[in-house]
């Protein structure tokens, strides 16, 4: 019986599971989890966020551009945080189908066949948007140009309109600044 107390003390704790912190950047490339550039990752415990207020994986969509902070063990994936916020939304002032462009709030807008599309725009193309639909855009905001729309979505609901970009042009005499085409 004395040895039965000894045994315990010789008792190995198993190692600690070894993760790594993961970070990462990109476009939702499909479901089933959440696929972003090609890489799955677990959601079962993740936290969402869209434009700063919670929400739930079944929210987000294909083609949303999205930061991801999660950790990986064994080569699974696991997402804590994924965070979306869209770069622009606003009303469209001109549409350009020869160039597959747009332009609303400033900022020209490229579409393109990788641009994943809302099911309310039909056609689904450049050509099933119209000038004065309220558009929320997801892509990469350039230095200067053109966004790339990773997506684009109609916003029946309208305002309030924001964009996200680089600042040019500030004037602190008349507290004016541009984005792109934008006077601020």
């Amino acid at each position: 019986s004395s040895d039965d107390s000894d045994k315990k003390d010789d008792i190995t704790p198993p190692p600690p599971v070894q993760t790594t912190g993961t970070l990462s950047v990109g476009v939702i490339t499909g479901f089933g989890s959440v696929y972003v550039d090609g890489v799955r990752y677990d959601t079962s415990s993740a936290q969402v966020t869209m434009d700063g207020a919670a929400a739930t994986a079944a929210q987000l969509r294909v083609g949303q551009y999205v930061e991801v902070k999660g950790h990986a063990h064994n080569g699974d994936h696991h997402a804590d945080v994924i965070r979306y916020h869209n770069v622009l939304e606003g009303p469209i002032t001109a549409i350009d189908l020869d160039a597959s462009s747009f332009v609303a709030m400033g900022q020209t807008v490229l579409v393109t066949s990788a641009t994943s599309l809302g099911d309310d725009i039909q056609p689904a193309s450049i050509a099933g948007l119209e000038v004065g639909d309220v558009v929320e855009v997801s892509g990469m905001v350039p230095l200067s140009g053109p966004i790339d729309a990773t997506r684009v979505d109609i916003k029946p609901d309208g305002g309030p309109y924001e964009v996200t970009g680089y600042v040019a042009g500030v004037d602190t005499a008349l507290h004016t600044f541009d984005i792109n085409a934008l006077a601020v």
